[in-house]
C-alpha cells in the first residue's frame, strides 16, 4: 500500500470511530437491551376487505356523499394499491402484506413483502419542517417508546389514495396515531386512530393484529402493475 493509501485508509478509520464507539456505548446498547423483541415475520389477522373491519370512516355529510360516489364507482376502476404498487399509510398496516420490522433505540423499520418501507425515527428528531414536507404515501413519521409499546405520529400522507378496495380516502391533513405493542408472543397489535377534521366527524379508532409467521426469510410478492381504468378488483 502506498503512503497515500495508508494516510487516506487511517483517516478514513479515525472518521468511522467515533460512530462505532457511539454505537457500542454502555447506554445505547442498555437501551437496545429494554426494547421488545419483534424480531420475524408478521401477517395481519382477519380480513383486509376494508381498512376498519367494523365499517368505513366517521364521514361528515360533504364527504359522505363524496365517498358514496367513489364506492358506487370503484368496482369498474383500478384499485390505486395495484395501479402504484402502494398502498401507503395507514392502509399498509390492514393489506395482506407481511412486514419484517427492524427495532433499534434510534428507528423502527418496517419492510414490507411489496417493497414498501416504512421508517419510524424515535431518536427525538421532530417532523420534518413544513416547508420541506409535502403528501408521501408513507407520510412522515416520528416516534417513542413508553415501556413495551410504540407510539407513532404520522402526518403529510398522500390522501387520495384509497384506504381499502371501496375507494375510501381521507386528505392530506389527515393526522394519525398508532400505539403498537406485542400483546403475547406471535402476535402485534396496532391502535390506529386517524384524525382529520376535513373529512371525518370525529376521530376513527380501530385496531389490527398481526400474527407472527411461520416464514424465516422475506420473499418478494408480485406486484399487479396493472394499467388502465377499466379493471374490476376483487379481493
Amino acid at each position: 500500500m502506498t503512503p497515500l493509501r495508508k494516510s487516506l485508509a487511517a483517516a478514513l478509520l479515525a472518521a468511522t470511530l467515533p460512530a462505532q464507539a457511539a454505537l457500542n456505548s454502555p447506554q445505547r446498547l442498555a437501551s437496545l437491551a429494554q426494547l421488545p423483541d419483534w424480531t420475524g415475520i408478521w401477517q395481519v389477522e382477519g380480513s383486509t376487505a376494508t381498512l376498519d373491519p367494523n365499517g368505513p370512516p366517521p364521514y361528515n355529510a360533504a364527504w359522505a356523499i363524496k365517498y358514496a360516489k367513489a364506492k358506487a364507482e370503484a368496482p369498474r376502476l383500478l384499485d390505486t394499491y395495484d395501479r402504484y404498487c402502494a398502498a401507503g399509510v395507514p392502509r399498509l398496516m390492514g393489506s395482506p402484506e407481511y412486514f419484517e420490522a427492524m427495532v433499534t433505540p434510534e428507528e423502527t423499520t418496517m419492510v414490507f413483502s411489496q417493497r414498501e418501507v416504512r421508517h419510524i425515527y424515535t431518536d427525538g428528531s421532530p417532523h420534518t419542517e413544513a416547508d420541506e414536507l409535502w403528501p408521501m404515501y408513507w407520510g412522515d413519521s416520528i416516534g417513542h417508546w413508553k415501556g413495551d409499546t410504540l407510539t407513532i405520529d404520522t402526518i403529510s400522507i398522500l390522501g387520495k389514495e384509497w384506504l381499502d378496495p371501496t375507494a375510501a380516502t381521507l386528505t392530506d391533513k389527515a393526522h394519525i396515531i398508532e400505539r403498537v405493542r406485542m400483546t403475547d408472543h406471535d402476535h402485534l397489535q396496532d391502535q390506529i386512530t386517524v384524525i382529520d377534521p376535513d373529512a371525518l366527524t370525529k376521530p376513527w379508532s380501530f385496531t389490527r393484529t398481526y400474527r407472527r409467521s411461520a416464514r424465516i426469510n422475506m420473499t418478494d410478492s408480485p406486484c399487479s402493475w396493472g394499467i388502465g381504468t377499466a379493471t374490476k378488483v376483487t379481493r
